[in-house]
């Protein structure tokens, strides 16, 4: 079995060009999947969340900047979610998914069994929002839960939300990332996730910058380094009011803390780093030829053919596919009736649209090609 990555950029997918990917999801063909900032229309988004639904290969999906722009379409990714079994990671992050549309989706994620990665910064949470996030940090290993969680850019979430966030993090058996930059995080969120630090064993990476920390707060963060064995090895304090000397502390004591990892776990986390860089060396940037594109008249389409290295494109575009070996079990999904019918009513209507002058930019079509 082939499988493909599919990456498109602002772009306008056409039936045409949703038809192929639709088919190679359901050949089980794709391993990842990203539409950041493409413009659809809702029935082509409706048949590509239901292939995504059955798809047995695909690890990853990003619908980034915008694409989930509708409660109908909060609701389709939930229905998606819940049937899916093979998802890793799912980027929502720039939606306008306000308090409804959130809970819709993160419900969802709530019942699928495998995804450990949830990016849904910029979406406009609330603290009712928290709540539901906190359930997907178990403790003690009682389930599945979120491995790398970003919550970058959530301004209405209060400190008593954030409150209850690190609570649960201190309970946490699993996660290791936590972005929460550009937030109303302050001085006494900070010391609120410093006792969660010092609790929490398997956190290693903590996003903070721009959270509008002053001197008191990195202070709190430079005595809980000095004075427990916390896990963290990195803290991002930029564009904070911390000073430079407390700054320039903190770095000093994570670099040594890093230095001192045991053999065998440093051994692991390189593995874990040299995975990582190969999959990112094969990445292949292609520009779209703009003058190309208003020549001709027929629409694009991906032409997704996953035998071949390099493929061509309706217009004649070449375009590359990610070709991996891999084999694939069967899972059972899960009831339907495990979703809360609760959460097909109160929707908000604020959710905003891509804006149009998107459409004027220069396009840029993206595929990835992995061995």
């Amino acid at each position: 079995m082939l499988l493909g990555s599919i990456q498109v950029c602002r772009e306008r997918v056409s039936r045409l060009e949703m038809d192929d990917i639709c088919v190679a999801l359901r050949k089980h063909k794709v391993r990842l999947l990203a539409l950041r900032e493409c413009r659809t229309d809702d029935d082509d988004f409706q048949k590509l969340m239901t292939s995504v639904s059955c798809c047995r290969s695909i690890l990853h999906l990003n619908l980034n900047l915008g694409v989930v722009n509708s409660r109908e379409r909060s609701k389709v990714v939930r229905d998606c979610l819940v049937k899916n079994r093979s998802l890793n990671a799912f980027f929502v992050h720039g939606s306008p998914l306000g308090e409804a549309g959130a809970r819709s989706i993160l419900k969802g994620v709530a019942l699928h069994p495998n995804i450990t990665s949830l990016d849904i910064g910029d979406c406009q949470l609330t603290d009712k929002s928290i709540t539901l996030i906190a359930d997907l940090l178990p403790p003690n290993g009682a389930k599945r839960g979120l491995k790398e969680l970003t919550l970058t850019a959530n301004n209405d979430i209060s400190p008593e939300g954030w409150t209850q966030l690190f609570i649960a993090i201190s309970a946490s058996s699993c996660l290791r990332t936590l972005n929460i930059d550009y937030n109303n995080i302050g001085d006494y969120g900070v010391g609120c996730l410093a006792v969660a630090m010092a609790s929490n064993h398997t956190l290693k990476s903590v996003d903070m910058e721009g959270c509008g920390i002053t001197e008191f707060g990195g202070k709190v963060l430079l005595n809980l380094i000095r004075s427990y064995p916390v896990s963290v090895k990195q803290l991002i304090l930029t564009e904070n009011n911390i000073s430079s000397a407390t700054t320039e502390e903190i770095n000093s004591r994570l670099q040594g803390l890093r230095e001192h990892i045991p053999s065998s776990e440093r051994s692991m986390q390189d593995t874990s780093e040299d995975r990582s860089s190969n999959c990112s060396s094969c990445i292949s940037v292609i520009p779209l030829d703009e003058d190309a594109s208003h020549k001709t008249k027929s629409p694009r389409s991906l032409n997704i053919v996953i035998r071949e290295p390099m493929l061509t494109s309706k217009t004649g575009r070449a375009s590359n596919m990610m070709v991996i070996p891999e084999q694939h079990k069967s899972r059972t999904r899960p009831d339907m009736d495990q979703l809360s019918e609760s959460d097909d009513t109160e929707f908000t209507e604020d959710f905003e649209s891509v804006n149009t002058d998107r459409q004027n930019r220069n396009k840029t079509f993206y595929t990835q090609v992995t061995h």
